[in-house]
């Protein structure tokens, strides 16, 4: 299914099609745009189960998204060495930050 997002589409795939530990995922294709895939569970947990958690995982690969169109150049990309990152420069701590401002009420 294709979402707001120009070239941008999302897929729900069987459980079984991605590593255990993920709950969905982002990634851009070679001509543009991007492919949110969804683990089955995650989808249906989100739509019909009021599961707030996937409804998370979910926002957050859609924050990705965003992000990009903001023009956020994950620093994750480029070469450091050994050197360690700062966390709030990372591609998804960003995700993550954005995710938490996008789902939880303000007054929360």
């Amino acid at each position: 299914m294709n979402l707001v997002v120009e070239n941008t589409n999302y897929e729900i795939v069987d459980d079984n099609d991605m590593p255990a530990n993920f709950f969905a995922q982002c990634y851009q294709k070679p001509e543009g745009g991007f492919v949110i895939q969804i683990k089955e569970t995650v989808y249906n947990g989100a739509c019909y189960n009021n599961n707030y958690a996937f409804r998370c995982f979910i926002c957050h690969e859609i924050c990705h998204v965003m992000l990009f169109w903001l023009d956020f150049t994950p620093i994750s990309a480029r070469s450091f060495g050994d050197t360690e990152i700062e966390p709030f420069r990372s591609v998804e701590w960003q995700a993550k930050a954005l995710t938490g401002e996008v789902m939880i009420p303000y007054e929360a």
